[in-house]
C-alpha cells in the first residue's frame, strides 16, 4: 500500500539522510548521512526498517508534517515537544498516525537533531549507493534539498505489521550542555611544549554558529 505525507512546514533544515555516501571520497563527494547514528539507528528500530533505512533529520526545529495515509512512525534524537493533531505524543516509541493526521515536532530543547523513521520503503531514488541528501552537491535525498511547505514523501507501506516497541530506558539518547571532546595527536603536536599541551587539554570550547553538517568550528 502505498503512504505519503505532505510537508506544511519544513522547519530550518529538514533533510533526507541515512548512513552516507561511502567510497566517493577521492573523488570530492562527501559522505553525508545523519550527524547522530545513534539516535538514527533507535528511530529505525522503532518501525522494523532497516538499520541503514532513510529517515528525516529535523535539525534545532522540527515541523509541521500532515500523513494523507496510516503509518507507523519513530521518533528518537534531540528532546523536542511532539504533537499529534495539538494532543502530546510520545517519543522512543512507536506511534501509529492515521490519514488527515497532523504531526507536529518543536523546537529541539537539547540536543541538536530529531530523527523521524516511517515504516516503509521509501520512493527515493539512490544516488551513488545512499539516499543522504548533500547539500552543497545539491543531490541525493529530496531534489537534493532540504524539505519545504508543499513537498510530499511516499512510500510503500510495510506488508509485515510493525509491533508497537519503546527503546530501554538506558539506550534513550542523553544530550549533556558540557561534552568531552577526543583528540588524537598529530604529527604537530610535540611542536607544543608540555605547558602548552596541559593548556590545551585543559581548555573550555564553545560551538560557533558558523559550524554546519560539514563541520563543527
Amino acid at each position: 500500500m502505498k503512504g505519503s505525507l505532505e510537508v506544511l512546514d519544513g522547519g530550518l533544515q529538514t533533510t533526507v539522510q541515512d548512513a552516507g555516501r561511502v567510497g566517493y571520497r577521492k573523488y570530492g563527494v562527501p559522505v553525508s548521512g545523519v550527524m547522530d547514528v545513534h539516535a538514527y539507528q533507535l528511530a529505525n528500530w522503532l518501525v522494523g526498517n532497516k538499520s541503514v533505512a532513510p529517515v528525516l533529520e529535523l535539525t534545532l526545529k522540527g515541523g509541521t508534517f500532515k500523513f494523507h495515509s496510516d503509518a507507523k512512525i519513530g521518533i528518537s534524537g534531540g528532546h523536542a515537544e511532539v504533537l499529534i493533531n495539538e494532543k502530546p505524543a510520545p517519543s522512543n516509541k512507536t506511534i501509529k498516525v492515521y490519514k488527515d493526521d497532523l504531526l507536529n515536532i518543536g523546537k529541539v530543547r537539547s540536543g541538536c537533531r530529531v530523527y523521524l523513521a516511517i515504516a516503509g520503503e521509501w520512493s527515493i531514488a539512490k544516488v551513488m549507493g545512499s539516499y543522504s541528501t548533500c547539500l552543497i552537491a545539491k543531490f541525493g535525498g529530496f531534489e537534493g534539498r532540504a524539505l519545504r511547505k508543499g513537498d510530499r514523501l511516499t512510500w510503500n507501506s510495510s506488508k509485515k505489521s510493525v509491533e508497537i516497541r519503546t527503546i530501554p530506558k538506558e539506550l534513550i539518547p542523553h544530550y549533556a550542555i558540557r561534552q568531552t571532546i577526543h583528540i588524537i595527536k598529530g604529527p604537530e603536536w610535540n611542536w607544543l611544549d608540555e605547558a602548552q599541551q596541559a593548556e590545551f587539554l585543559a581548555a573550555d570550547f564553545s560551538l560557533s554558529s558558523e559550524s554546519n553538517r560539514m563541520g563543527i568550528r
